[in-house]
């Protein structure tokens, strides 16, 4: 959907579609966390949200061509440091 029109021009259809992709891939990450029989813990929780979180900034930095190597090393970087802070953060 979002191949087919330009994000610039139909802003909206963007939203949805990476709103839509977002909750996809939070159900997703708590379907595979799921199926080892357990509750997922917080900090488990947590870190699905943020990775579910880069993969679509990244895919919207990519619909606009405006990712290169230096904004994807950016992002690697800020997701790196956000899982380290979520494995730091006390669980209160």
């Amino acid at each position: 959907m979002v191949a087919a029109t330009s994000p610039v021009t139909n802003i909206l259809f963007s939203v949805v579609f990476f709103l839509l992709s977002l909750i996809l891939l939070i159900n997703l990450g708590y379907l595979i966390g799921g199926l080892s029989g357990r509750s997922l813990s917080l900090k488990t929780k947590r870190r699905i949200k943020i990775v579910a979180a880069f993969i679509v900034i990244t895919a919207m930095f990519q619909s606009s061509q405006s990712l290169n190597w230096i904004s994807a090393l950016t992002l690697l970087i800020l997701a790196a440091g956000f899982l380290f802070y979520s494995d730091r953060r006390g669980a209160g």
